[in-house]
């Protein structure tokens, strides 16, 4: 490194360490003492190296080769030695993180070369002065200590004792730094407005960095501070670097005493004092001093701060519980990556388990739903979520802890088809992942495909929803998200001020951070082997223009300021959605979602519904319901994959695959298109003029070329005040009519539309060119009536009905309890949810 470490030792307690490996992580009982394990302590001891390196060369191999790739990459890269400036985040970030490769490289194959590198370059990082982009303590400070402790831990028994003690110095200096960043509030240049904003992926990266840190030096006991103070009667100068030809940057009076990192070897011949505060004094001109009113630094200090920190963090996840994050996808990758490693060591070595174990065990299931064959990207890609990350490969690591943790094959699955589709790329921003996925892969649990799970799914923290046809390439995925401002519990609580919140916010500090939110409520994703209804995802495409959503008179939805407002609940009062009802079936899927108080700053606006109900395997009609006391323009938004061009009043919409996306609206009547692109091409269309009441009413229908001329014809049959009553012909060999009737209103009377009357939420009658009920879905009332023949009476307003008819049988799905009375004429057999029962029969009706 250009300088040799001068001997400061400290004694080291040396004992047993406990190895986390392949179904080994499962807390302690009670955790060993500091005096009873030494180094290396972090994931694996001494005594489990010969493990990891067979498991390197058979079962890890596909995870350990583009770990080393990486660190061949960077065995001749020397790091600057003088302390850089004017650095990016990134560039802190991947120092930190190549360092843990570089060290893991070493452990796995004991050559000098490797460990070379990582000594080299962990020592050099010890003489910096800067360890993020303008001295800040935040993301760049957190990979460094993360990198650093690591690469300390693993390559200890490498090191002299001088350089131990330079190491453990330094880095018990910057864990302090992050202390106070996490303990005080952002008043002195440090950036760390993160320190109480328990919904930020910065919160508990830098956290779990400063615990990583003290579980890496907690052997090695508290530190006394050491200072120095001038040898002579002349103040002494301050040097930028190892020098007396270097830049003066200050100077050291006499009788006054500055705090010392370590002693180093200069370039001139002479030892140069490494400032804490930031530059170097030549040893020769100055004495250490016991008169040193620097605290101790203490690593068990900073391993309570992080657990009690994250396990405030956990109270938020395990009441989140979906396995969902506000923030997006690849944000959430990033902060269980990085906060794992604290977490797991924290309960391995002293027993303490604040590990989400709800969270995680339906993390698997929220990355499941989301996944797209053939790619790595979600299909809920909201946020600011950056498609050219990579971020991906952070969730193998994810996806392999949880499914040694919870023996889930389905997180396996998962991980293996992430693994498969995304390869195993060996560069900065995806091979350091792979060192945790090391520690996590568990090849005796066997991966389980999906294919027995029920194609919906809901996510109620985030108010999203999820409909599949299945997992293969060419299935259907539909998605759509709506709810509030940081997620539901976090908005639930924080506009309450109440706990887990440190309130009141106001004084605290606390906040609810919402900056990598988008106004993206009622937004809708649909893809099938490709995107069919994309959003524009990323930085600086928050607008609700982005989306696939409504926008009413040019505007877009509400949005709380980033200045104070994050830290003031009436700023986020009344501004979420709601998921007011869904219901699912073997043949059908239906949802309201109500994003009305997320337009509040709209005046005399009184409903905004999305009503979306999916007649599988391939039609979606989709109402939205805008009513005012005064006349908006509303436009309704969606964007496709590649083009989208007008065709017989039409919308086509093409994707990178050559599948279609075809739209088609009966209402409003009167309307205009028009198309333009952002991220993606997109279409606005609005009625000819403003209105009071607004009704799109539209059919999505997903198909191919060779399916472009079966397409649907959609027809408003009636729209009242309470109710919307819909035709769809299909022109495919089946010939089905589709009447779906969905309420708009809260009425306490049946409603009384067209030829039906009812007194639920949703209908859908299928009937077959003959004009017989071939398929009955039904929810939220009681009973269904068709001019004037009762189909269905009897249900609980809770149920959902499904009724299918088919030679003399008729298969029912549904959760109904008491007696039904079913229209069912010639009906011979009768099943109930897969199980044959016997039942009455009156006429054309069956009870049961």
């Amino acid at each position: 490194m250009g300088s040799k470490a001068i001997a400061l030792g400290l004694a080291l307690c040396v004992g047993v360490v406990f190895f986390i490996g392949p179904g080994s992580v499962s807390g302690l009982d009670e955790g060993p003492s500091p005096a009873r394990y030494s180094h290396p302590g972090l994931f694996f001891n001494a005594e489990a190296i010969l493990e990891l390196q067979n498991q390197a060369s058979t079962t890890h191999e596909s995870i350990w080769k583009p770990i080393q790739a990486l660190a061949d990459n960077r065995l001749d890269y020397v790091p600057q030695e003088i302390t850089p400036v004017d650095e990016s985040l990134d560039f802190f970030r991947n120092s930190g993180n190549v360092l843990m490769v570089l060290a893991f490289t070493c452990v796995i194959t004991e050559q000098a070369d490797y460990c070379d590198a990582a000594k080299r370059n962990l020592l050099t990082y010890m003489a910096w002065d800067q360890w993020d982009k303008s001295n800040a303590r935040d993301l760049g400070l957190a990979h460094m200590l993360m990198g650093a402790s690591l690469a300390y831990d693993w390559l200890y028994t490498r090191l002299t004792s001088e350089e131990q003690d330079i190491v453990r110095r330094s880095l018990a200096t910057w864990a302090q730094r992050m202390y106070e960043a996490s303990t005080l509030t952002n008043s002195f240049g440090w950036q760390n407005w993160w320190h109480k904003s328990y919904m930020q992926n910065h919160y508990w990266v830098n956290n779990s960095a400063l615990g990583m840190t003290g579980l890496a030096l907690l052997s090695d006991g508290p530190l006394a501070p050491q200072c120095v103070t001038p040898a002579g009667n002349t103040a002494v100068n301050i040097r930028a670097w190892q020098g007396s030809e270097y830049q003066i940057a200050g100077t050291l009076a006499v009788g006054e005493t500055a705090q010392v990192i370590a002693l180093f070897d200069g370039v001139d011949g002479y030892g140069w004092w490494h400032l804490a505060d930031g530059g170097w004094i030549r040893s020769d001109v100055v004495h250490q001093t016991e008169a040193c009113e620097a605290s101790t630094l203490d690593p068990q200090l900073w391993i309570d701060q992080a657990q009690d920190r994250l396990a405030i963090g956990q109270i938020f996840l395990e009441n989140i519980g979906d396995g969902s994050w506000h923030e997006g996808m690849n944000y959430q990758n990033y902060l269980l990556t990085m906060s794992l490693p604290f977490l797991i060591n924290l309960r391995t070595l002293t027993g303490a388990d604040i590990l989400p174990h709800t969270y995680l065990r339906n993390y698997t299931y929220w990355r499941l739903y989301n996944y797209l064959p053939g790619t790595a990207d979600p299909l809920l890609s909201y946020g600011n979520l950056e498609e050219d990350w990579g971020n991906s490969r952070a969730s193998h690591s994810v996806l392999q802890f949880i499914a040694n943790e919870y023996d889930d094959g389905y997180a396996a699955w998962t991980a293996e088809q992430i693994a498969t589709t995304s390869g195993r790329d060996s560069n900065v921003f995806t091979a350091p992942w792979y060192v945790f996925e090391f520690f996590y892969y568990n090849p005796t649990v066997v991966p389980i495909a999906p294919t027995e799970l029920p194609g919906t799914r809901q996510f109620p923290d985030l108010t999203a929803v999820i409909w599949r046809t299945g997992w293969e390439a060419n299935d259907l995925v539909f998605g759509l998200k709506t709810g509030a401002y940081g997620g539901r519990y976090a908005f639930d609580t924080f506009t309450a001020q109440s706990d887990p919140w440190e309130t009141p916010c106001s004084d605290t500090l606390c906040q609810l951070n919402v900056g990598h939110n988008h106004d993206d409520m009622n937004g809708f994703y649909l893809y099938q082997g490709g995107w069919l209804a994309p959003e524009s995802v990323g930085y600086n495409l928050s607008a609700t223009s982005f989306h696939n959503t409504l926008l009413i008179d040019g505007e877009g939805q509400y949005r709380p300021s980033a200045d104070n407002s994050w830290r003031d609940p009436e700023a986020f009062a009344g501004s979420d959605g709601f998921l007011e009802a869904t219901a699912d079936s073997p043949n059908f899927n239906y949802l309201a979602a109500d994003a009305t108080r997320r337009y509040k700053t709209t005046d005399q606006l009184n409903d905004v519904t999305r009503y979306v109900v999916f007649i599988r395997p391939g039609y979606f009609v989709m109402i939205d319901h805008i009513n005012a006391d005064a006349p908006h323009q509303a436009d309704w938004l969606a964007h496709f994959g590649t083009s989208v061009t007008i065709e017989d009043n039409w919308i086509r919409g093409e994707s990178k695959n050559g599948q279609l996306l075809g739209i088609s609206f009966a209402s409003p009547l009167d309307f205009e298109v028009e198309i333009s692109t952002d991220n993606y091409p997109y279409v606005s269309v609005h009625p000819v003029s403003p209105s009071e009441d607004v009704l799109f009413a539209s059919v999505l229908y997903p198909t191919d070329s060779s399916g472009w001329d079966a397409k649907p014809t959609l027809t408003l049959v009636e729209e009242t005040d309470e109710a919307v009553l819909l035709h769809l012909q299909l022109n495919d060999s089946s010939e089905q009519a589709i009447d779906i009737l969905i309420t708009t209103s809260d009425s306490e009377a049946p409603v009384k539309i067209g030829s039906l009357q009812f007194d639920g939420d949703v209908a859908v009658l299928v009937k077959g060119a003959d004009g017989v009920l071939q398929k009955l879905f039904v929810y939220g009332g009681t009973s269904l009536v068709d001019n004037g023949e009762t189909l269905i009476d009897g249900l609980n307003t809770e149920a959902t009905f499904e009724a299918v008819y088919t030679n003399g049988t008729v298969d029912v799905s549904s959760n109904f309890q008491g007696a039904i009375r079913l229209y069912a004429p010639g009906v011979q057999k009768l099943t109930v949810n897969g199980e044959s029962r016997s039942f009455s029969e009156s006429g054309h009706f069956i009870g049961f």
